[in-house]
């Protein structure tokens, strides 16, 4: 064998061996001095892994942090301008945290009626990305992240191709990076056109030769069968040599906080947040016509319970994305908190029918309780916050998901403490679901406040509820201009 020949081919196996030990990593030195915030040790392998490979999957489970680590990779590269395609809900979380991590930079979300212009980051959704494939052309692209990139498993879809073709645009010294904790929901076929959207492809032999190799593919007289899974073990090491990493939350539980809460900001449906408006300006209308009073603090209860459901309503899709996503990427199971009890039942009902609510029985309460601690296949319960915030073990599981708040952090932090309680082994990841420009977001921040000043142990509810209700009232007022 020609000595040239050789060193490439040993050089191409050692790179293998060294991509395939880091797919998995929890550490690696590297710094990103622009961001501002510091990244966990495995987030920071992650980057590094990035960097590397230049085209990969960042599937890391629900809750370990893809956004930032992709967020990261680039701003370690500039390798701006980006493109973000991702579903609809999460255009406005994936803006908030390009401007929380680094907001030095340009971020701009395309919606359906606007025109592409330049920014460092450019955000939209995938059922109207086609609106814009022609002009991202002349974008000088230097990167691209498809966010939840199962979007794009199907090769037949327009999404898939309008995707593909944006892909194209980016040079190979930049990068293209597809999250998802499930790549592959069902079969390995799903996978191919993903990996023809970072280019790696032919790596695998091309497409037939993986649908051959790791689909099955065979042909019975009709048509070609390519549902199958074959060599699994093997496909996943081959991934991992070339463009996949992937860590689960036992894995680097010691980077983990005890407790650690998270914001998932999503856009609510455009029908229900014209209501949401409309009961928000009648709300602006009566303290414009009568000013706030604190003898009116029953009615400004009153009209801000309507605007808390509504908001609700309005993300109640992107709630259900958010779970299904939950559930087919981890094995692990949710505790999820609602305020009103018609919110509650909904939920419920979606998921499995365990709940905890003030107008259950306690017999029915224990035995939703029992099940969802002992039953496997019992992955999700719904309990109501005031019924469901005490008393309660729910040890089970780690994770725990407000769809709606209170008004004091004393509620907030017992619920949360069903399962952050002794028994408890893993860490737990609190998620807090705002539905953008309404009032979860004053809301939650009142109620940090309010958190960083008193014991919520200790506090006296009414006091509590009463000064953020106060409170919200005065900054609805002076962003309305209402004096």
């Amino acid at each position: 064998m020609h000595q040239d020949l050789r060193d490439e081919l040993e050089g191409n196996i050692s790179s293998a061996a060294n991509l395939l030990e880091s797919s998995s990593a929890v550490d690696a030195d590297i710094e990103i001095s622009r961001l501002t915030g510091e990244l966990m040790p495995y987030q920071k392998a992650g980057v590094k892994y990035a960097i590397e490979t230049r085209r990969c999957f960042i599937a890391d489970q629900m809750g370990l942090g893809k956004t930032i680590q992709a967020i990261a990779a680039i701003e370690k590269e500039e390798a701006y301008p980006v493109f973000v395609v991702c579903p609809k809900s999460l255009k406005e979380n994936w803006s908030r945290e390009w401007k929380k991590w680094a907001p030095h930079r340009e971020v701009k979300i395309l919606n359906s009626k606007d025109e592409v212009t330049k920014a460092d980051v450019i955000i939209t959704n995938y059922d109207i990305v086609t609106k814009f494939v022609g002009a991202l052309k002349f974008m000088n692209l230097k990167a691209m992240i498809c966010d939840e990139s199962h979007y794009v498993k199907n090769p037949a879809a327009t999404r898939t191709k309008n995707v593909m073709q944006i892909a194209k645009y980016v040079p190979q010294s930049g990068m293209v990076l597809l999250l998802s904790g499930t790549p592959i929901t069902n079969a390995p076929q799903e996978i191919v056109s993903q990996l023809d959207i970072l280019g790696v492809l032919g790596k695998f032999g091309g497409k037939w030769a993986f649908l051959k190799r790791y689909a099955g593919a065979y042909y019975d007289g009709y048509h070609w069968d390519t549902s199958g899974a074959t060599n699994t073990n093997e496909l996943n090491i081959r991934l991992r040599q070339i463009c996949y990493i992937r860590r689960i939350k036992e894995d680097v539980l010691k980077d983990l906080p005890a407790k650690s809460r998270n914001i998932v900001t999503v856009t609510g449906s455009a029908t229900e947040m014209m209501s949401y408006m409309r009961a928000e300006k009648d709300l602006i209308s009566f303290l414009a016509e009568n000013g706030y009073k604190a003898k009116d603090s029953a009615q400004h209860l009153v009209k801000t319970g309507v605007l808390k459901k509504l908001a609700t309503e309005a993300k109640l899709e992107a709630t259900y994305e958010w779970i299904d996503s939950f559930l087919e990427s981890t094995d692990r199971k949710l505790v999820v908190f609602a305020h009103n009890v018609s919110i509650v039942d909904t939920l419920a009902k979606k998921y499995g029918g365990l709940r905890v609510s003030g107008k259950d029985e306690m017999a029915a309460r224990q035995n939703a309780i029992d099940t969802f601690q002992n039953d496997a296949n019992a992955r999700v319960i719904v309990l109501n916050l005031q019924a469901g915030s005490v008393g309660i073990t729910l040890t089970a599981a780690s994770d725990v998901l407000f769809v709606q708040q209170d008004w004091t952090p004393a509620i907030h932090d017992q619920a949360e403490d069903r399962c952050h309680r002794y028994g408890q082994v893993n860490n737990v990841q609190v998620y807090y679901i705002m539905c953008a420009g309404t009032i979860d977001e004053d809301i939650y921040e009142l109620i940090e406040q309010k958190r960083g000043v008193v014991d919520s142990v200790t506090d006296g509810n009414s006091e509590v509820s009463h000064s953020v209700l106060a409170d919200l009232m005065r900054r609805i007022s002076q962003r309305s201009g209402v004096n």
